[in-house]
């Protein structure tokens, strides 16, 4: 039986949240790694359009909603982005690695 692995990304505004939100996933098992990649995003919010830098979070791991909990426990923004994007497929070992870091 094939296991199921995801990708869930969020974005912060700062490294310091980053690095927190990051800590966090780790520390509760509930991602095996996650790395940080600073961005800048487009968007339209309350009719207007915006754009910041921010820093976007991808947590591999294998529960959607024990990861999404831990972010909302940190995260500041009203709306945030916290999506799941499947992982189809991956080099076996690190997905038995993965299986082995997370809850």
């Amino acid at each position: 039986m094939k296991k199921e692995y995801i990708q869930v990304l969020t974005t912060v505004n700062t490294k310091e949240l980053a690095h927190k939100i990051a800590n966090l996933l780790i520390d509760k098992k509930v991602a095996g790694c996650v790395q940080i990649i600073p961005i800048e995003s487009f968007y339209r919010w309350k009719d207007n359009i915006k754009n910041s830098n921010e820093f976007l979070c991808i947590a591999k791991g294998k529960n959607f909603e024990l990861i999404k909990d831990a972010i909302l426990e940190v995260h500041p923004y009203v709306l945030p982005e916290i999506i799941e994007v499947p992982i189809s497929n991956g080099y076996e070992k690190y997905l038995t690695w993965l299986d082995s870091e997370t809850k």
